[in-house]
Parts: structure tokens; sequence; C-alpha cells
């Protein structure tokens, strides 16, 4: 599965979180079809995650990408830092 990626300062990205490594490829396969650049990530030590992966993205696609995920019947969390 191809990772684009979306690197940029901490405040402009924000990470996807899920419940399981079932889920977070789930929910890279539904953003990847829907032209959505992320990046599947070691969850950083400074959040919590049950499977230690998340997806990272540009806060801009945050809409985006959550329209898509919650479309797709995907539970996930997002954390974001203050802008």
């Amino acid at each position: 599965m191809p990772r684009k990626s979306s690197r940029g300062s901490r405040g402009s990205e924000v990470h996807l979180l899920l419940r399981s490594t079932y889920e977070l490829l789930r929910a890279s396969k539904l953003l990847s079809g829907a032209g959505v650049d992320h990046e599947t990530v070691a969850t950083p030590r400074w959040l919590s995650s049950d499977c230690g992966l998340s997806i990272r993205l540009r806060r801009d696609l945050l809409e985006e990408a959550e329209r898509v995920l919650r479309e797709g019947g995907m539970v996930f969390g997002v954390d974001a830092p203050p802008e």
C-alpha cells in the first residue's frame, strides 16, 4: 500500500487514532481511495493508541478525512495540537 508523505511542522499535522491495526488499514484504504494524502506512522509517545499505529495527515485535510471515514462507518479519534 503506497504511502504519501504529509510531513510538516508538528502544529500543521494531525493524527487519526484507531482501535486496531485492522481498522487502521481499512481507514487508510478509504482515504487512499478518496485521494486524501496521508501516512501510516508509529503513534508518537505523547499520544495513546490501542494499536500503536496512527494515520498522520496535514491539518488542512482533516475535514475531508473525517467525512470520508464517517461515510465509511469508521470510529476514530483525532489528536490535533492547537493552531
